[in-house]
């Protein structure tokens, strides 16, 4: 199981860099300064993070045994980190 949660936040992490390397080749023609290699990797790392925080709840059963308040608390700051990480790290 931890093997596959690896694979695929690394699978995350290779989306993220392609997204990353199809937005910097476009930023470049208006902003010709912008780190080619940052880029991709700050975007690749990103989505990295967002992969993380959307397996977790189905990588582990830990959670089910916390208070209602507490899960709901966890899940809305894991949205809200999910919702900016790419946006954020970029």
């Amino acid at each position: 199981m931890a093997a596959t949660f690896l694979l695929l936040v690394f699978a995350g992490f290779v989306e993220g860099a392609v997204l990353g390397w199809f937005q910097v080749r476009v930023l470049r023609s208006r902003l010709p300064t912008v780190s080619l290699r940052r880029w991709i990797l700050l975007t690749g790392a990103a989505a990295a993070v967002a992969w993380t925080l959307g397996l977790l709840p189905s990588a582990s059963s830990a959670w089910q045994g916390w208070l209602a308040t507490a899960r709901i608390a966890a899940g809305t700051s894991a949205a809200i980190v999910f919702l900016v990480s790419i946006g954020l790290g970029q």
